[in-house]
């Protein structure tokens, strides 16, 4: 887990047997974005699936990416709320 000023955000991999994005960072840009980082060494997957959840539970899907993207900005986060990402590769 990463404490940044503004929230707590909960990193969690992926749970399918498709490798997991490595290095996954979440940064305070302000009160209400958190920039999401990764790399991912193999090219051959289609892209990424982008996850929220506000109990680590119950997860909105934020965004599909390419392959070739390896960040997300969330502009929809709330001062003070703790929210978990996962990042996940599909094929």
């Amino acid at each position: 887990m990463v404490l940044l000023s503004c929230l707590t955000v909960s990193i969690a991999g992926n749970k399918h047997k498709l490798i997991a994005p490595e290095n996954l960072t979440a940064k305070a840009i302000s009160s209400t974005e958190i920039d999401l980082k990764w790399i991912y060494p193999i090219t051959n997957e289609i892209g990424f699936i982008i996850q929220k959840s506000l109990d680590n539970t119950n997860w909105v899907q934020l965004a599909i990416v390419s392959n070739t993207i390896t960040f997300y900005a969330d502009k929809t986060c709330k001062p003070s709320q703790k929210v978990y990402y996962k990042v996940e590769a599909f094929n």
